[in-house]
């Protein structure tokens, strides 16, 4: 080989080398510079992580609160929401709040309970044809769902009943430990029923029943024409010592629409609206000769 030969060589393989160690150089450097920086961020990293930790913490503490409010607020209201398609909820919330309080004669108050009751799913009771099946009576979902859809008539009448503790069921076949013996149309009621005066006026034997007062009013609620509800009052007297354990409205209803099958099953004409059993300072224990009054405000939200 040549000198010129090998001067190129050498030449070649000095750019070469220089060019790796370049290239070496600048991969070293850049490792040596991530390696701090990297190291630098942990701590900020940690940091953030943490403090997304703590804020999750919060907010689920938070929204666990707000859920447990809420199921209070739903419960005390007797009426659920669903929740809709884009996770806000909404729906329409029946509110019935009841207020009982038992009076001597003299007018000396002996017991006021306040609590909140909820729609009514429905109930039977004993059919007066011998040897057919229990009739059943619609409940507040199907009176509602009646006469929005235009199948009933609006209720003629409202009617509060104060059961004992047996039971709606039991009320038209027990009189035992009712506050009141009803009788009406021939047959006996474990149940203090009030009705308005117009009942009585349709029925003026009604009048002279024990057990049975024809003073309950219905006023609605909010100012027209946005009204919010309504509002039952009226008051009964005891004829036996007993206890209220179950209390309902009961709405009188009619078909207004031909249809096979009926609207209605022979022998229903009512409706419970609201109801509710064992509620808050339940049972109230009763003495013959004591008066029970009674306010029932239903609202919508």
């Amino acid at each position: 080989m040549s000198k010129i030969e090998w001067k190129k060589l050498v030449g070649v393989a000095g750019r070469v080398l220089l060019a790796f160690v370049f290239v070496f150089s600048q991969t070293a450097w850049a490792v040596q510079n991530q390696g701090p920086k990297d190291n630098a961020g942990a701590p900020q990293k940690a940091t953030a992580q943490q403090g997304g930790e703590r804020q999750s913490t919060v907010a689920t503490n938070a929204e666990a609160q707000s859920e447990e409010a809420s199921g209070e607020t739903s419960e005390s209201a007797g009426a659920k929401k669903r929740p809709s398609g884009n996770g806000s909820h909404e729906g329409i919330t029946v509110h019935g709040h009841w207020t009982i309080e038992v009076r001597n004669p003299d007018g000396t108050l002996v017991r006021h309970v306040e609590f909140e009751n909820s729609l009514d799913p429905g109930f039977t009771y004993p059919n007066p044809t011998a040897g057919q099946p229990p009739l059943p009576a619609p409940g507040g979902a199907a009176f509602l769902s009646g006469i929005m859809s235009g199948k009933w008539s609006a209720p003629g009448t409202w009617e509060i009943w104060l059961v004992g503790p047996s039971g709606i069921t039991s009320a038209f076949t027990n009189t035992t430990n009712a506050p009141c013996a009803t009788s009406t149309g021939g047959l006996l009621f474990g149940a203090c029923i009030i009705a308005p005066a117009s009942f009585c006026a349709g029925n003026p034997s009604f009048s002279s029943v024990s057990g049975l007062s024809c003073n309950l009013s219905v006023a609605p609620l909010g100012t027209s024409p946005a009204f919010t509800g309504m509002q039952f009052t009226g008051s009964v007297g005891a004829n036996q010592n007993g206890q209220v354990g179950t209390v309902l409205t009961l709405a009188t209803l009619s078909c207004v629409v031909t249809s096979t099958p009926p609207c209605l099953p022979t022998g229903v004409n009512a409706a419970s609206f609201t109801s509710s059993t064992n509620f808050p300072g339940a049972p109230i224990s009763v003495i013959a000769g004591q008066t029970i009054a009674v306010t029932v405000s239903i609202s919508f939200s």
